[in-house]
């Protein structure tokens, strides 16, 4: 598991499971977490995201954002 590979209190576990929260990870929802996750990895498991992403394969545009890239999204949405 990745978190095994971090220094104690340098990252934080998010994550769900068919839509419940794991228990003993942060729930995903951002704003819960946008206080929680400044200089910390962020360790994510989903099952949601990746339905998502695969229903979403034959989009003509896919735009996949995260507290991570947020602006860069935004960006790309303005253009």
């Amino acid at each position: 598991m990745e978190a095994n590979k971090q220094t104690e209190n340098t990252y934080i576990l998010v994550g769900e499971e068919q839509g419940m929260s794991i228990d003993g990870f942060m729930s995903p929802n951002p704003v819960r977490l946008k206080d929680k996750v400044a200089n910390k990895t962020v360790i994510l498991a989903t099952t949601n995201g990746t339905v998502a992403l695969k229903n979403a394969v034959s989009a003509k545009r896919l735009l996949v954002a995260s507290l991570l890239n947020g602006g860069a999204v935004v960006e790309v949405k303005c253009r």
